[in-house]
């Protein structure tokens, strides 16, 4: 998480034996920003990275708390280290009832 000062924060995922307690990484830094006193208004961008072949995008869970921690105009960059994409909140999940239109 880039915030608009250049300061960058980061998260990983916290794996757990039961899936659906892991923490992905960009829910742990959206957390642990609003933690931190971060207002949404202050960061600039989100980067996801997985070593993967193919691009990775955030899960439904995490696009959720990207419309409600970020403003929907906010870059989201998804890598793998060679391969980069560029998204907005906005465009990873449309029409959800957190974005204005």
């Amino acid at each position: 998480l880039e915030l608009k000062d250049g300061t960058l924060l980061s998260g990983c995922n916290v794996e757990n034996a039961s899936y659906g307690l892991c923490m992905c990484a960009e829910r742990n830094v959206l957390f642990m920003s609003v933690a931190c006193g971060v207002p949404k208004e202050e960061i600039a961008s989100l980067t996801v990275y997985a070593p993967t072949e193919s691009l990775t995008t955030p899960c439904g869970a995490c696009r959720q708390v990207m419309a409600e921690l970020l403003e929907p105009d906010t870059p989201v960059i998804v890598t793998n280290g060679t391969q980069e994409k560029r998204y907005t909140v906005r465009s990873l999940l449309p029409d959800s009832f957190m974005l204005a239109p």
